[in-house]
């Protein structure tokens, strides 16, 4: 078998828990190519799965519930509606890609809006951010950002596994920067009573070096009317497809979905700014 047959062997077998069967094959491919970096990074994952940063590990997260007052959401509701007009289609990967095959949602952008939601959820996330990221096992940092996005999951709605800190922006000279996303957050809401099914958001245990979920270790968690959910936006996450027979936008799954992202170390801010002066 070929060494890179080898390789993604192990990978499939870690990515069912397989751990053994993945320590085998790694084995058998060191046999052959002792100084394979990789191979040993995957049988350094297997032997240290217990610790928070290495190996398959389950997906941390905190859930908040009761988060605003009714009334607030209530106005949150009444905006969509009246805004009903404006919403387009979910992009992935940057503001002009859409991608059916792995998104399928609605997206709100109005100026009053985003003004509100940052009135109403920034301050709680800056206050609580050490809190948040001891719960999560994410060492404290400098908040750069706080994404904040207006979502509909209205009826076939979805999107499909992926990792928030993969995602980039394009900067003024095209070349595209990671957004250093630490933590993603959902805050889920919709009309009473709800009138969907679906729209659960899925939590894969991730290795988050090699790029390894697992299908075994999964945690479901329903879109609970006034809740909030964090968990590191390394970690491989989904939406489950919404289910609403009226086709009615206003009866779908809406959710404010964000990324507290990382302020550059002063040393690459410094650099960064040496490099757009010199340009």
């Amino acid at each position: 078998m070929e060494t890179l047959d080898l390789i993604q062997l192990a990978r499939t077998y870690i990515s069912y828990d397989q751990f053994e069967k993945a320590k085998s094959t790694l084995t058998q491919h060191l046999q052959a190519t002792p100084n394979c970096p990789h191979a040993h990074d995957l049988l350094s994952s297997i032997s240290k799965q217990k610790e928070q940063d290495i190996g398959v590990v389950s997906c941390p997260h905190v859930i908040i519930p009761d988060l605003l007052p009714v009334e607030l959401i209530d106005e949150l509701l009444n905006d969509a509606d009246t805004h009903i007009g404006k919403f387009e289609e979910g992009r992935v990967l940057g503001a002009v890609d859409i991608a059916p095959e792995v998104r399928k949602s609605l997206r709100l952008k109005d100026l009053e809006l985003t003004k509100k939601m940052e009135l109403w959820f920034r301050p709680i996330l800056h206050r609580e951010l050490s809190k948040y990221s001891s719960q999560l096992g994410i060492a404290l940092f400098e908040i750069s950002e706080i994404e904040l996005k207006f979502c509909c999951y209205p009826n076939g709605s979805y999107f499909h596994r992926h990792r928030d800190d993969q995602a980039t922006y394009g900067d003024e000279s095209g070349k595209r920067i990671p957004c250093r996303r630490r933590i993603s957050f959902a805050y889920y809401f919709h009309r009473r009573p709800q009138r969907f099914s679906g729209g659960e958001l899925r939590l894969y245990a991730t290795d988050r070096k090699n790029n390894i979920y697992s299908h075994n270790r999964i945690e479901t968690l329903p879109p609970h009317f006034n809740t909030m959910v964090l968990f590191p936006s390394g970690f491989f996450h989904e939406v489950l497809e919404v289910f609403e027979p009226s086709g009615d936008i206003m009866n779908g799954r809406f959710a404010i979905n964000g990324h507290i992202c990382e302020a550059l170390p002063s040393q690459e801010k410094t650099s960064t700014a040496a490099q757009g002066a010199s340009s």
